[in-house]
């Protein structure tokens, strides 16, 4: 009786999870999930079976339910397309991406967001946002206001690459974090010391034995604690690059910064060492 009256009264799902160990910010409990349309509607222990038609039952007993999987910082620009990254991130369970839409040198910031808009809209198996990545920045930074109004919030300045020609100077990194402080945007510094990398490479290229990336590491390390204490009309930042000497660039996308403060402070966080 008791069974009937829980039925009645749960509106129908489309999908049911029942039996898993569901994974959520407050943690880990047994838990069956109910999905109605694209939605989660409910996440309650011994939901009703016959709440869902039999083909939208699905018993997950033994394993763990986790909610689709942000991956903050993708790269569809040198291999893959837009396209190939959300199929490959949807069999890991990501169901939301932020790629990086990157202005090289002669490029404009407002054309290369707006292209790969129309290429996620119309190519992406996942929901997708964007990243601005300025390698020009006198040119690009100017077009930060009107990316902005394209629904982009977050924005790359590269203090490394100064051979390439891609280095962001103190003018324009200041200058694009006041205009990002105003409209509520967030900056994203990939913090090296360009300079003082290069030289380090060009001087243990000559055949010197040393213990690979300590002096890189130190120089990074240098450089973000003096990012640490700028003006106050900095907005928030991140700091996007590992400077651990075992982890490889990018490995571990998401954990590798987090949001800085308002008051002209910052997280940096390492990715750990694989």
């Amino acid at each position: 009786m008791k069974k009937q009256t829980l039925v009645s009264s749960v509106e129908p799902f489309d999908l049911l999870l029942v039996g898993g160990m569901v994974v959520t910010g407050e943690g880990i409990r047994r838990a069956d999930v109910g999905v109605r349309g694209e939605i989660i509607a409910a996440v309650e222990a011994d939901l009703p079976r016959e709440a869902a038609p039999e083909n939208g039952v699905v018993d997950v007993t033994g394993k763990y339910v986790f909610p689709g999987v942000i991956d903050v910082h993708v790269h569809p620009v040198y291999l893959d397309s837009v396209e190939d990254c959300s199929r490959v991130a949807a069999y890991g369970g990501t169901t939301t991406l932020l790629h990086f839409a990157y202005a090289r040198t002669g490029d404009s910031l407002v054309q290369k967001v707006g292209e790969m808009l129309e290429d996620g809209v119309a190519h992406s198996r996942l929901d997708f946002g964007l990243h601005g990545g300025m390698f020009e920045a006198p040119k690009q930074v100017p077009e930060i206001p009107r990316v902005m109004e394209m629904g982009v919030r977050t924005f790359k300045f590269f203090l490394t690459y100064l051979k390439q020609g891609w280095y962001t100077d103190d003018y324009q990194l200041i200058k694009g974090m006041d205009m990002l402080a105003e409209r509520g945007g967030m900056a994203m510094v990939h913090c090296e010391n360009g300079g003082g990398i290069d030289y380090l490479e060009d001087k243990y290229s000559r055949g010197l034995t040393v213990r690979p990336n300590t002096s890189t590491s130190l120089v990074r390390l240098r450089w973000r604690r003096r990012r640490l204490s700028g003006p106050s009309v900095w907005p928030r930042w991140w700091t996007v690059r590992c400077t651990s000497p075992t982890t490889p660039p990018h490995a571990c996308y998401g954990i590798s910064a987090r949001p800085g403060r308002r008051d002209g402070g910052c997280l940096p966080k390492p990715a750990p060492s694989i």
